[in-house]
């Protein structure tokens, strides 16, 4: 932490920018070595204070610590479902976000090339001979149009190059189960976070999508599945305790969600009725070959670049 803390002195003493406030540049915005040896860091509590302290949302900070890839859109379920839940619903939340944010810019930029084609020169469409003249260029723009400048720091902010925004489609969210299942009303949630989506969400069994998994699975966009995978469907466990209305108040309770389920399974797979209530109760496995008969995935992994 000394050494973190040294690096930011020297940045504030060598009169550095304020991070708060974005500094124009085209293309990807610049990362020194320093910045990186930090970020890399071996010791989780300085991480994340690391990161506290360059001001990165906590859902930034949670994937260094649930085993999930933030850059690469990768949430790994490889553990029994439970709480954590609600951070990976925040991180789908958040990729959403950043998508709606980047095809709405993109949207404004196309508008404004339609008004003055010269501002293709920041967008990697013309050329220009000196930076000097860029940056002429760039003002007179600011001038004629008021909104380019908050435009293009709002893309600096996003880590979006200038020079690849009007090819900006939405990376898909991969989500990887190797699982037993889990907590019923987290995975409730999260469900309902995936359905919502407005970014493609794929879901890939690597070997097991058991219980709480396999309502997961089948609740996202595509379903992809390593061949010797497995499924395990069926009603669940659980116990009540409490007063005799409490105790019933419960199982009641917990017979809608296992009903929701059930609904779940007959709208988003081809599972016929009659063989989903013989074969749930108590369990039901299926290799990944019965899963793709009976539509809980679209096809089974060929291809190591599905997956990665």
């Amino acid at each position: 932490m000394e050494k973190f803390y040294q690096t930011q002195k020297r940045k504030q003493c060598s009169g550095m920018p304020n991070p708060q406030k974005p500094v124009l540049k085209f293309g990807y915005p610049r990362i020194s070595d320093e910045e990186d040896d930090e970020e890399d860091g071996e010791n989780i509590e300085n991480l994340m204070t690391t990161m506290a302290l360059q001001r990165k949302p906590l859902d930034i900070i949670s994937n260094e610590l649930y085993n999930t890839d933030y850059k690469d859109r990768i949430i790994v379920i490889n553990e029994q479902i439970d709480s954590r839940c609600f951070t990976y619903a925040k991180m789908i939340e958040n990729w959403n976000r950043i998508d709606y944010r980047a095809v709405d810019l993109k949207e404004k930029f196309k508008a404004l090339l339609k008004i003055d084609p010269s501002i293709g020169i920041f967008l990697g469409i013309n050329e220009v001979n000196s930076q000097k003249e860029a940056q002429k260029k760039f003002e007179e723009l600011s001038e004629k149009i008021p909104v380019i400048p908050s435009l293009f720091a709002t893309l600096q902010e996003m880590k979006i190059p200038s020079t690849g925004i009007l090819n900006y489609e939405p990376t898909p969210i991969k989500i990887k189960f190797n699982s037993p299942g889990g907590w019923m009303q987290a995975y409730q949630t999260l469900s309902d976070v995936i359905t919502l989506s407005k970014t493609k969400v794929i879901g890939i069994n690597m070997g097991m999508a058991y219980s709480a998994a396999a309502f997961l699975l089948i609740s996202c966009h595509e379903r992809l599945a390593l061949p010797k995978s497995r499924i395990l469907v069926h009603r669940g466990s659980g116990g009540n305790f409490g007063s005799y209305e409490q105790t019933e108040s419960s199982q009641q309770n917990y017979k809608e969600q296992v009903d929701e389920m059930i609904l779940a399974f007959k709208k988003r797979t081809k599972i016929p009725s009659k063989i989903l209530k013989k074969n749930m109760n108590p369990d039901w496995y299926l290799s990944a070959n019965m899963a793709l008969k009976y539509g809980m995935i679209d096809r089974i992994v060929t291809d190591i670049n599905e997956i990665i």
